[in-house]
């Protein structure tokens, strides 16, 4: 394939040849900028979606009805397809790495297929200088003290939108499109273009994160979501639409999305009359959530060092507080430390010196901040004060409690998936060969990576010098499962077939017996694993927009293991804590702008006197002292009233906050952007 900052086609070719309106970036950063993304630009933006979610399998499981299903379909007849035999929709965002949307967007793809529509995910190109504004997009969406947005920045976000929309248009051509469904802020530049261009295409914005603005980046959100671009700040994307063409005023989305309709009158769009509000939702079915058993659950936990190997079950697994979300100032890391280290001072002794902490991250592609937060967050737990523990749990001590604290970053691929990533960029070959190629480097899985390459080479799938390229040091690494874990895993697909659940397909076993799963849905089991047997899980945000990890937590269903979940009353979290019994938080706004801002001004190398200065300000508020006592009291729960709530809150999940509920709020998103009110 020819290098794309070559051809003539390329998106950065095409900006280049329109020329850039600049104001604060200069011409040289630009074209830099432009020969970055071009540089990191993906083999496609769509993303291949190989999974076989569909809606009978929540007939089979009981989860949803015929009727309900007889609804969904109904809908999805009423899109929009110009004379087609089916809707052409797009889901696009900015990373299928980590968080709640790309763990979503699979099965909402499968699931829109399973419905007669043709759908499918798009991921744009991005690079460093994009990322570090959209960082800075979200976290100043939801803290209204953040810095405010700078005209250097606004360019750099709209040379990108632009890059992307030229991509979409060669790759995925927009007259053939009837409804365009848009994650959060990093694409929204996009939308203007598509509607001012296309004004067919119907556009949905989703927004996933609380909403609570600095003013700069309010305004410029809201004027994308509703296209009223500005002649100053926005002169690239309207000398785009020029170029094209189009005098008319921009056109935004036809319909915005948001958590709560609070959000909505936060960000001042509510009087568009095309606000649509849906609860958060995961798949109960998916491997994050199905039910696990005791040997994967202790293999997972000896494979991170959270416990010791062990023969048989004369105990339970050593009990841990867990919080699974990315290190990030929003999810509140290190005031769940602090009070973790103030709690444990409350328990009995006993349980005081078996408890531990474990924090739980992926690295998402679109947030690379979360690797500086990680390395302060350890610096932190390596400055506790353990005075006041007993001489055992201090540094050095049997019980160590610094060494009780874990804070994992769990990788999102394997090694033979970063083969295939080598093989695309090394080979040159085009998308449908390299596409081939790698499912065969799946079903090669089990080997290692030169063993892979040789059988390859000798196949007559790679030449001989591609070959040694692929084998140069340092070969290909990534998440695997240890012996044990594979072991265990296998045993967990049986049971799972025994109960005739959806998971435990014949596929399903042949690609662990092959390990050829893909690393996110290693990191999927493994997360299981932890939130299944965790004693009590965690989730201390500040701000939160979908609180995925809620509902994952409460629906866990491994018996012996029952747990009481604690959340902050924020965003997305309250609908779930409406429904589901939880240890709830106020968290009042100015103690949302104190953590805010410590971490703000987190310097790079902090003395411990700093930390513990920082920890007694932290330890101080109302909200932490809170928490503090709710994991007190949770972890010393009855078992009975444990098992009694756990079981509650996994039927109101089940009940509430499905994957097919989602689908369903995301077609009567569509619905109304297709309707005359939204026109």
């Amino acid at each position: 394939m020819t290098n794309p900052s070559q051809g003539i086609g390329s998106a950065g070719h095409c900006l280049q040849l329109a020329g850039l309106p600049l104001k604060s970036l200069s011409t040289q950063e630009a074209d830099a900028f432009l020969k970055d993304l071009e540089a990191g630009r993906r083999t496609a933006m769509k993303v291949q979606v190989q999974t076989t979610m569909c809606f009978q399998r929540f007939l089979n499981a009981g989860m949803m009805s015929a009727s309900e299903l007889g609804d969904m379909r109904i809908i999805s007849e009423q899109l929009p397809r110009r004379g087609k035999k089916q809707s052409r929709v797009l889901f696009i965002n900015a990373t299928e790495l980590g968080g709640g949307v790309a763990e979503m967007r699979l099965d909402t793809i499968a699931l829109f297929r399973d419905l007669d529509v043709k759908a499918d995910w798009l991921v744009i190109d991005g690079a460093d200088r994009f990322y570090k504004v959209t960082v800075h997009m979200h976290e100043g969406i939801q803290n209204p003290n953040y810095s405010p947005l700078a005209q250097d920045e606004i360019e750099t976000f709209h040379i990108t939108n632009a890059h992307n929309f030229v991509r979409l248009e060669q790759e995925h051509p927009l007259s053939d499109v009837d409804v365009i469904w848009i994650d959060d802020p990093q694409p929204m530049g996009m939308m203007p273009l598509i509607k001012s261009l296309y004004p067919h295409v119907l556009i949905v914005w989703r927004c996933h994160v609380h909403v609570d603005a600095e003013q700069s980046i309010k305004t410029f959100i809201k004027d994308l979501a509703t296209g009223n671009l500005s002649s100053e700040r926005d002169q690239i994307l309207i000398n785009f639409l020029k170029q094209r063409g189009f005098e008319d005023k921009p056109k935004g989305a036809d319909v915005m999305v948001f958590h709560k309709h609070e959000f909505a009158q936060n960000l001042g769009v509510q009087e568009t009359g095309k606000i649509h509000v849906m609860l958060p939702c995961i798949n109960p079915l998916s491997f994050k959530n199905m039910q696990v058993n005791d040997a994967f659950v202790e293999a997972t936990l000896v494979k991170y060092g959270i416990m010791k190997p062990r023969v048989g079950r004369d105990a339970k697994v050593p009990p841990f507080v867990l919080e699974v979300s990315r290190f990030d100032p929003y999810k509140g890391p290190l005031e769940l430390i602090a009070a973790f280290t103030e709690a444990a001072k409350m328990m009995p002794e006993p349980l005081q010196r078996e408890i531990k902490l474990v924090m739980v991250s992926s690295l998402p592609g679109d947030n690379p901040s979360g690797v500086r937060l990680a390395r302060l967050l350890q610096e932190f737990v390596d400055s506790l004060d353990l005075s006041g523990f007993p001489e055992s749990q201090r540094s050095g001590g049997k019980y160590d409690f610094h060494k009780r604290i874990f804070l994992l970053m769990l990788d999102d691929k394997t090694a033979w998936e970063r083969l295939v990533e080598n093989l695309t960029k090394d080979s040159g070959f085009d998308q449908d060969r390299v596409s081939g190629i790698s499912r065969e480097i799946q079903a090669l899985a089990s080997l290692s990576i030169p063993e892979i390459v040789e059988n390859l080479e000798y196949c007559g799938l790679i030449s001989p010098e591609l070959a040694a390229t692929l084998v140069k040091e340092p070969l290909p690494t990534g998440v695997d499962f240890t012996s044990e874990q594979k072991q265990a895993l296998i045993k967990v697909l049986t049971e799972t077939r025994l109960r005739r659940h959806p998971g435990g397909t014949a596929v399903t076993m042949r690609r662990a017996e092959q390990n050829s799963f893909t690393g996110k849905e290693l990191n999927a089991f493994e997360v299981n694993a932890l939130q299944s047997s965790a004693l009590v899980p965690v989730q201390f945000s500040s701000k939160e927009g979908f609180g995925l990890t809620v509902s994952e937590s409460l629906v866990k269903n491994l018996e012996g293991y029952e747990a009481t979940m604690i959340v902050t009353l924020v965003g997305g979290i309250t609908p779930q804590a409406e429904v589901c019994e939880c240890f709830t938080i106020e968290y009042p706004d100015d103690e949302a702008a104190a953590s805010l801002e410590v971490y703000k001004n987190l310097p790079d190398h902090p003395d411990k006197a700093f930390w513990h200065q920082t920890f007694q300000s932290i330890i101080a508020r109302k909200s932490v002292q809170r928490l503090v006592q709710h994991v007190a009291n949770a972890g010393t729960l009855s078992e009975d009233e444990r098992a009694r709530i756990k079981a509650s809150s996994r039927q109101a999940v089940l009940k509430n906050f499905s994957t097919w509920v989602n689908v369903h709020n995301i077609l009567k998103g569509m619905e109304m952007a297709s309707s005359p009110q939204a026109a």
